[in-house]
């Protein structure tokens, strides 16, 4: 299974599925359950305790919860958070459902969030990873409860993709 769930390559990660204090739930909320599609044509299912995506591309992603394997759902505020495991790190997917669309937000690295990541980088909770070649992969985050509501407060994940449900 790959993290690259709902969107592209993201240059943050996380060490652990987050937010770290909250527990894991088992399955999809009822109201999520059903198919859906966003304006870029992509898909998006969701049972009860699976989910599977596919772009029209390349991009065929499906993954089965579970409280401790490679696909974690998690509660936090009035989100629901989708943790994706790669041999990389975490990916964090911030869910806000509504009636009949999903919204799903991506960690974005630009001018406007990178602060965010040199703020954490006081606390020692951020190493930056490198590729087989020297050059910058991405930021690998381990922030605490309190900092990870900071980041979603400030808009770390501030990509957006609306899935509305067609069934």
């Amino acid at each position: 299974m790959t993290a690259l769930v709902i969107s592209s390559c993201t240059a943050v990660k996380f060490q652990d599925p987050q937010p770290t204090q909250a527990p894991a739930v088992s399955e999809f909320p009822e109201r999520m359950r059903g198919t859906y599609t966003s304006a870029e044509d992509d898909t998006l299912h969701i049972s009860a305790n699976s989910f599977s995506y596919y772009n029209g591309k390349e991009i065929n992603v499906a993954g089965t919860l579970s409280t401790s394997g490679d696909v974690i759902l998690k509660e936090f505020e009035k989100r629901l958070i989708l943790n994706l495991k790669d041999d990389q790190g975490w990916d964090v997917i911030p869910l806000k459902v509504s009636h009949n669309k999903i919204t799903a937000a991506f960690a974005v690295l630009d001018p406007k969030t990178q602060p965010l990541i040199i703020e954490l980088e006081k606390s020692s909770k951020v190493q930056r990873i490198n590729a087989d070649d020297g050059k910058f992969s991405h930021y690998l985050l381990s922030p605490s409860h309190e900092d990870f509501k900071n980041l979603v407060r400030k808009k770390l994940f501030s990509e957006k993709t609306v899935f509305k449900r067609i069934r």
